[in-house]
């Protein structure tokens, strides 16, 4: 999952120049496991602990027959 990810934001990131990293997090019962677990992408730089920066957040709850997936997006720009 993780190669697939980066490798797509390898290629849209040649167009996109102003996006200084992406941050993507999945929670849930991921694959129907019985116990929830938690995946984590970060590709670029993430400034967290500056005023200035500029970050866009998203979040998205998704209902499967194994349970409820979260997923978050953080963009920094």
């Amino acid at each position: 999952m993780e190669k697939k990810v980066k490798a797509k934001l390898d290629r849209e990131q040649q167009g996109i120049k102003k996006i200084k990293g992406v941050e993507m997090e999945l929670r849930g019962r991921i694959k129907g496991k019985d116990r929830t677990s938690k995946k984590k992408v970060v590709y670029g730089k993430q400034e967290q602990g500056n005023r200035l920066s500029r970050i866009s957040y998203g979040e998205e709850y998704m209902i499967t027959k194994f349970g409820v997936l979260n997923l978050r997006v953080k963009v920094a720009r």
